[in-house]
């Protein structure tokens, strides 16, 4: 089937929201960024980290295997900004100002990062969207 417009997958936080009757975990993401992939005349999909609970035991490898498989279907990827990206991954002490790290996170962008280098696939970073390229790329 061919599509009418490219298909863009953004990065999404995993987090605990309530609305309604519901207080559980949600992938979430600010309105702007599905707005602006909108007025680029592109289709949002929306690409949630892992569960930490359920990605426990999880390898590198099964990261990398689930980015390459969403990478083959998407046009392009945006990383969307957020916490601070987990400093132990590169080597350094914990900052004691961080906030909002999630290692389940992290592990998915350098995924998704790395998937869409190797596929040559388009990739925009917006603040900790670029740090999470800088970081993936060494």
């Amino acid at each position: 089937m061919l599509r009418s417009k490219p298909i863009i997958g953004l990065s999404t936080y995993l987090e605990v929201a309530k609305w309604s009757s519901w207080d559980t975990k949600a992938a979430i993401i600010q309105k702007k960024y599905l707005d602006t992939v909108e007025l680029a005349d592109a289709r949002p999909i929306l690409l949630p980290p892992l569960d930490s609970d359920l990605a426990k035991g999880a390898n590198d490898d099964e990261f990398s295997e689930a980015a390459r498989e969403v990478i083959e279907v998407v046009d392009g990827i945006v990383l969307i900004g957020g916490g601070d990206v987990d400093s132990s991954i590169y080597g350094q002490e914990p900052n004691p100002q961080r906030y909002g790290v999630s290692p389940s996170r992290d592990a998915w962008e350098i995924s998704l990062t790395k998937a869409c280098i190797e596929m040559d696939k388009p990739l925009l970073g917006i603040c900790r969207g670029m740090q999470i390229i800088n970081v993936a790329l060494g």
